[in-house]
């Protein structure tokens, strides 16, 4: 019901960004959530884009300790749509993951 519990949030979906790194350099396929002493995630915005409000829009930066070697960490992207009437996270979930991409960190998105 309006007006009872935590305000809905803009949109029914909820973004989550994780750093990665390869745990083994001959495969592709064994990642693994890095610790907060590697770099942190720091969330800006996330709801409706810009002059687009049907699309997603997340913001936010990634800092490292240190400099990343090349290839050895990614970015995870996770898009949820929560499953409660109310956009709620239920038994610990955010919901139903409805979209995931991953993008390797390069050169291209490391400043120093």
């Amino acid at each position: 019901p309006e007006g009872r519990g935590e305000p809905r949030p803009a949109r029914p979906t909820h973004v989550q960004v994780h750093l990665q790194r390869r745990q083994n350099a001959a495969s592709d396929l064994v990642w693994e959530n890095v610790p907060a002493g590697i770099a942190t995630i720091t969330q800006a915005y996330e709801g409706p884009g810009l002059n687009q409000p049907d699309l997603a829009l997340w913001v936010g930066t990634v800092s490292f300790a240190a400099m990343p070697d090349a290839d050895s960490f990614r970015l995870l992207i996770e898009e949820f749509e929560f499953i409660s009437a109310s956009y709620t996270v239920q038994g610990g979930a955010p919901g139903r993951l409805i979209y995931a991409e991953a993008f390797s960190v390069d050169a291209a998105l490391v400043r120093e």
